[in-house]
């Protein structure tokens, strides 16, 4: 019988020989046919979404004619994750063998059978977005009203540049999610029907199944007065500091302002009893027009003008209430920013002694427009 030498890959089935078998079944030329030379390794995808996931690896092995090799148990290796089913599998017809890798994060990975093994390849993982959300200056306690809309901004970033995708908003009130195509930033109002603490969530999800995810707490205030005025500042020596308890007889029906003017209306407009300005004023006067603002966590509060019987616009600005008609500290020099949540208040006369019966409206939250 003639001796083989052996090499590093080689088939050792013909070191034992069955009875019978001439010696010429293991001749050297026919060795390259049962001996894997090759072994590539090719992947589905070589990236992850941010959250991790799954990628299938798969094994093509042939032999020394370049012809695929079923039978042959190939193993596959990782730096990272596991394999399904098993760590090894078994080529088919065409010498493929596959497995499914699970990681969440980066991972080196090879395939190896009798000997050889593939070139290693590598798998990423996506950078995960920052999410975030924030939402309007809130008052001094924290609390926002109810029934009023609140502002809330997304943005999302990664390494510096704005991330895309579909924004899924949950509000924690048992309403429907809030759903919106998202590149970069976004604000999405809401608005809280009931007082309590509300946890709202997010999750922004990109074309490519990456997740991220942000949440924040809400407190509101379910009332009447929809901005706690209890311990409210009036600041001006000819306001009556007493307006903010004087009882609530009716409700204010529509507030518009722009930059020319302000209007409000109230369901007793043209009703409550009005009085008469001394000269140079002179003429009927039914009531005054509030505002309140938040400054430095404090609710402070103004007239701002008379009104006279049934009328609803005033020629008043945000620049002038503060300068021109409250004139007090801190709201004389306090100009109302784009966004921030003020109070709009209905009295009968609350300034300079022309009371007639002291009756207002409860204050309505307002989202500054300008």
């Amino acid at each position: 019988m003639r001796a083989f030498a052996t090499k590093p890959g080689v088939l050792l089935a013909c070191l034992v020989l069955a009875a019978g078998i001439s010696s010429s079944a293991c001749d050297s030329s026919t060795m390259p046919s049962l001996v894997a030379q090759k072994i590539l390794l090719t992947l589905a995808a070589t990236q992850l979404p941010a959250q991790g996931g799954t990628v299938t690896l798969l094994a093509s092995v042939t032999n020394g004619s370049d012809k695929p090799m079923a039978g042959v148990v190939v193993t596959f290796a990782t730096t990272a994750g596991t394999f399904a089913p098993a760590a090894t599998a078994t080529t088919d017809a065409n010498g493929s063998a596959s497995v499914t890798l699970a990681t969440t994060t980066a991972a080196t990975v090879k395939a190896s059978a009798m000997g050889i093994d593939s070139a290693s390849s590598t798998i990423s993982v996506k950078g995960q977005a920052t999410l975030t959300v924030t939402t309007n200056l809130a008052p001094s306690n924290g609390e926002y009203p109810n029934n009023v809309d609140i502002p809330f901004v997304f943005s999302a970033t990664r390494s510096g540049s704005t991330v895309s995708g579909t924004l899924v908003i949950g509000w924690g009130d048992g309403t429907a999610n809030g759903s919106v195509n998202f590149t970069g930033t976004a604000t999405v109002n809401h608005q809280f029907a009931k007082g309590g603490t509300y946890s709202v969530s997010a999750t922004l999800t990109e074309s490519d199944s990456s997740r991220s995810t942000t949440s924040t707490s809400v407190r509101v205030r379910e009332g009447l007065d929809q901005i706690d005025i209890s311990k409210a500042i009036m600041v001006s020596p000819m306001d009556d500091p007493t307006v903010t308890k004087w009882p609530i007889d009716s409700e204010i029906t529509s507030i518009y302002v722009d930059t020319n003017q302000t209007c409000l209306d109230h369901t007793k407009n043209g009703v409550w009893p009005w009085t008469t300005f001394e000269p140079p004023g002179g003429g009927p006067v039914e009531g005054t027009h509030i505002i309140f603002a938040n400054i430095g966590g404090q609710w402070y509060g103004g007239v701002y003008d008379y009104y006279r019987p049934g009328q609803t616009c005033k020629g008043t600005n945000k620049w002038q209430y503060g300068e021109e008609q409250i004139r007090s500290a801190p709201m004389g020099s306090w100009v109302p920013a784009k966004g921030e949540i003020v109070g709009f208040m209905v009295s009968t006369p609350a300034r300079g002694g022309y009371n007639t019966k002291d009756l207002r409206t409860y204050v309505k939250a307002f989202v500054f427009p300008y």
